[in-house]
């Protein structure tokens, strides 16, 4: 009789814990303090217990892939940018997150493929232009990383970063008066 209850109990509390499992996985600092174990645990859960459509599939992967980012295990971030892509190939966020795990771990020439990619699904993407332009200048291509951040300032020039980096990176290049003109820009924009 005891089991029978507990199997009731479980039954009617199941809704309601895939509710929960949900809003931590969507939005894991909704219920307060920031934990990415239990933000990875709630998608995994996700994963196993609901059935998802490709797109539903591929925003829970790159959720947990996030949360594994955030916990500092960048493999299992990776994968998991790598399973949503699969889910959903034309999921920008899930291109842009593998991409930065890619920079993180020196893969510059993955990192540039990725933040492409990004760029490709979503053309405006600032945060891709400058970390695209990060991996071509860590690899050694000024031209290109030039390029990346004066697009960056293009479409958003309140972005204090693309002046700052592109300031750097005319320095580097030998260009003294532009990376003066970058540094002030910046520095009038709160940089």
């Amino acid at each position: 009789m005891k089991a029978l209850i507990l199997a009731a109990l479980a039954a009617l509390a199941s809704p309601a814990l895939a509710q929960d499992e949900k809003a931590v996985c969507e939005s894991p600092t909704s219920a307060g303090l920031y934990v990415p174990a239990r933000q990875v645990q709630a998608c995994t859960t996700l994963l196993e217990t609901r059935s998802l459509d490709a797109d539903q599939r591929a925003t829970v992967l790159s959720n947990r892939a996030r949360a594994h980012y955030d916990a500092g295990e960048g493999e299992a971030a990776a994968a998991d940018y790598g399973r949503s892509i699969q889910a959903n190939p034309a999921y920008a966020t899930a291109w842009y997150g593998r991409g930065t795990v890619h920079y993180e771990a020196e893969r510059f020439a993955q990192a540039i493929a990725d933040f492409t990619q990004t760029l490709r699904l979503s053309p405006g993407h600032v945060n891709a232009y400058l970390n695209r332009g990060a991996a071509y200048a860590r690899s050694g291509d000024l031209v290109q990383a030039e390029a990346d951040f004066s697009e960056a300032i293009r479409l958003n020039p309140g972005e204090v970063a693309g002046w700052r980096n592109r300031s750097i990176l005319r320095r580097m290049r030998g260009d003294a008066a532009g990376s003066a003109a970058d540094a002030a820009e910046a520095a009038r924009r709160g940089g």
